[in-house]
């Protein structure tokens, strides 16, 4: 963004910046007054966005396989029966 932008100053006066700044200066002042949006684009961009974590708190597998115990295995061949 090269073009740049006069803001007006408190004092009267004029100041020119890129685009790129102003844009970022003023969703800086809107996080800064609270807006959620505006926060969660400027942790976005500082922090990177959050990943997604599949599993359990304790660090297991959300889904663990079902199969792989004797019971797992028990289970699936007595469902596979016609209940004789």
């Amino acid at each position: 963004m090269d073009e740049t932008v006069e803001v007006p100053q408190k004092d009267g006066s004029t100041k020119i910046v890129t685009k790129g700044e102003f844009l970022s200066s003023k969703l800086f002042q809107l996080a800064a007054s609270g807006d959620l949006g505006a926060i969660k684009i400027c942790l976005d961009n500082v922090d990177g966005p959050p990943t997604q974590t599949i599993g359990n708190p304790d660090g297991s597998a959300l889904f663990p396989p079902r199969f792989d115990t004797a019971e797992g295995k028990a289970a699936i061949l007595g469902s596979l029966t016609c209940g004789e």
